[in-house]
This record gives C-alpha cells, structure tokens and sequence, in this order.
C-alpha cells in the first residue's frame, strides 16, 4: 500500500528502531579493540603506529568504498542494503577473533569497510526519505545517532569491567559482539519485510550515471565544503575514538578500565547533548553551534594532552560534545541544493568517502606521534590545532553567506 502523508505513515519509527538496532551494533564493533589496545598490541606484537594504520583499515577501505555504498543503497533500498551491511558488522568481528598479525587484523577490520557504507548511507537517508517534517527529520538524524554511540559507550565501558572477564579473552569478546550484530541483522530483516512503502516521492527518479550524480553534487559548492567538513570532523572523531582510552590512562596516571570507565561517562553526556545541540542549532543557527562545538573540543583536547591527572578527566568530558558533529554536518549536506530524494544516498555515500580521508590519517599519525618523544602531548596538540582550524573555516564562510 501507499500512505499519502508522514502523519499516518506509523511505521517509520518502527523502521527507524530498527535502524538503529543495526547501527548500535557498528557502534560496538567501532569501539570493540580500542579498550583491549594494549591486549591485542601485545598478544599481535604490534607498536601504537601499526595499530592505528589496522584500527583505520575499514575506514581506508570507505574512501573507495562509501561512495559506491550511498548509491547502492537508492538501487537496492534501504531494507537490503542495510541488512548487508549489517552482515558485513558481524563478519568483521569474527575475522578480527582469528588475527594472528598486523596483516591479518587489518584485513579483518577492513571487511567493514566493505559493508559498512551500507549501514553509514542507509542511516541518514531513511531519517531523509521517511521524515519529510523538517523538525521531525532534523531530530531523527540526531536522535539515530544514540544507536552507535551506545554501541560505543557500552563497549568501552563493559569490556575491561564484565566481557574479558566473563569471556576470558579478547578473541571471544570479538566473537560474542559479532553475534550481536547478526541478532540486530535478524530484527532488522523482521522488520524491513513487513514495511509499507513510504509514501510516493514527488521528486522524479532518474537513472543518471554515477559519474553524472556525482559530478552534478560536486558541482555545488554547498556540498564541497560539508565534505571538507566531514574529512576534518573525522581526522578528530577518529582519532579521540581509538586513542582516548590510552591516552587518558597515561595522563591522569590511571589503570586502562578506570580510563575506559571515565569515557563511558563522558560518552553518556554526549548522547544527552544529542537532545540539546540540534535546540541550539535551531535557535543560533548551525554554523554558531558547530564553532562552539569545536572550541570544546580544543580546550578538552589540551587538557587531555597538558593537563594534571584532575584535569586530563575534566577534558575527556569536553570532548564529549563531537557526539553531536555528525548529525549536524548531514543537515548541512541534506540541505544543500544539490541534494534530493532521487540522489541523498549517493551524497551521503560521497560523504562518508571523503570523511574516511580523515578518518584514516587522523588515527595513524595519532599513533605515531604518540610513540615518538612528543608522546600523547602532541598528539593533543594537533587535535586541538584541527578543531581550531576547522571552527574557523566554518565561522569564515557563515560570515560571507551573511554578507551576501
């Protein structure tokens, strides 16, 4: 059947729900080797830099990947694309359980790159194609974002306290999160079945080619710098998500599960803000409250990297808010002219592929520069010289669209 209008059209949530089920579980695996770093670096015999360029393998994998990933998920829909993609969650997991090296742990946590711009894409473009009230959808692209981020919470938080030593080791921590993914596949596929179509786009679908798609967004300048942004927000994201729990364990002189348990903490406050920043989005406008927003991330960033033990966990908290960068920067995408109902999964696919750009490097040269004599301190210190950077070119450009 068809359902002419958002208001009867139930069902979307129960979608969403499942979306996010899907999503909680790429939450987890994200964060799944972070807290046991030093376990799998010592069992593999791997330094801090091998181990960035393996944990940054999915992401590497998403800058060839993403872009191709967005458009299948118009092709497919989002009911197939998205249970691939969650497949594609537990079979990494399980692949990483069996690494015996560098080589084979970054193929293993490059599998996500492979199915992983599934879930990305599809997320954000059911928020777009099911929500067509403007208020309703912006707190959906925020609201979705509580699925990954409690994977990632409860991942940090429970693996050092009950998984390792429940379950004994690393490898079957890995394993016993793989079988999460496939049970959040299994519900998602539940209920991608018994789905109604969404109510008739009025936009007229072409079939462009993808160089054609892509060309005509990369044509606006709207979309160009969202995919900046994304690159950067990443370089930062990514790297605080695989180093944190190492760096704050070192500078507030504390054991890997109190700093895992800090972070969590930290992390809860963030999945609060995703209930508050879109408010503040709404009422100073985006651009004010993406330059807060990385002011926070600087100053926490410093103090993670500079500060005394009290004020490396006061810092964890500050950079808290980056919860909230994403959902902000794909309003900004979706919003821009370019972008509608026929092509916002390719753009969001293009999105996700250039944010892996940063994604990749960021992580990397964390880890390296952590294992020269500039330690974790300079690691901070280019983090905070990337937020700088970024809340400038955001604040340059809001000025000039204010004077236009």
């Amino acid at each position: 059947m068809t359902l002419s209008t958002p208001a009867a059209h139930r069902y979307r949530w129960v979608m969403f729900a499942g979306m996010v089920g899907v999503y909680f579980a790429f939450g987890i695996m994200v964060s799944s080797i972070p807290p046991m770093v030093t376990e799998v670096r010592t069992d593999l015999g791997m330094g801090r830099g091998a181990m960035g360029l393996a944990l940054s393998a999915w992401t590497a994998m998403y800058i060839v990947t993403a872009a191709m990933g967005g458009r299948l998920v118009d092709r497919l829909g989002i009911g197939v694309a998205l249970a691939l993609g969650g497949l594609s969650v537990a079979a990494t997991g399980l692949a990483r359980s069996f690494a015996q090296g560098p080589v084979s742990l970054w193929l293993a946590v490059a599998i996500m790159g492979i199915g992983g711009p599934l879930v990305s894409a599809s997320a954000p473009t059911l928020c777009g194609l099911w929500f067509s009230d403007l208020d309703e959808r912006q707190f959906a692209m925020s609201v979705y974002n509580l699925g990954p981020g409690i994977g990632s919470i409860l991942a940090i938080f429970a693996t050092n306290s009950v998984l390792l030593p429940w379950l004994g080791d690393w490898r079957a921590v890995l394993r016993f999160e793989a079988a999460v993914a496939v049970a959040a596949t299994t519900i998602w596929v539940a209920i991608a079945i018994r789905a109604p179509r969404r109510p008739q786009s009025t936009v007229q679908r072409t079939q462009a080619p993808v160089r054609e798609e892509w060309s005509g967004l990369l044509r606006s300048a709207d979309v160009r710098f969202a995919l900046m942004l994304g690159a950067m927000a990443f370089f930062v994201m990514h790297s605080l998500n695989n180093w944190l729990v190492d760096a704050v364990s070192e500078g507030a002189e504390i054991s890997a599960k109190a700093s895992s348990n800090w972070i969590a903490g930290a992390g809860a406050l963030g999945l609060l803000l995703l209930f508050v920043v879109p408010r503040l989005a709404t009422r100073f406008g985006r651009p004010a409250t993406l330059v807060g927003t990385y002011g926070a991330i600087a100053l926490g960033v410093l103090l993670v990297g500079f500060g005394p033990p009290p004020a490396v966990v006061v810092g964890v908290f500050g950079t808290a808010v980056r919860a909230t960068i994403v959902p902000l920067l794909l309003m900004t995408l979706i919003s821009a002219d370019a972008v509608d109902e026929t092509n916002m999964g390719a753009a969001n696919g293009l999105w996700f592929s250039t944010a892996q750009i940063g994604a990749v490097a960021g992580p990397f040269l964390v880890g390296a520069i952590a294992d020269t004599s500039a330690g974790f301190g300079g690691s901070m210190l280019l983090l905070a010289a990337m937020a700088v950077l970024t809340a400038t070119l955001i604040g340059a450009r809001a000025r000039r669209a204010a004077l236009r």
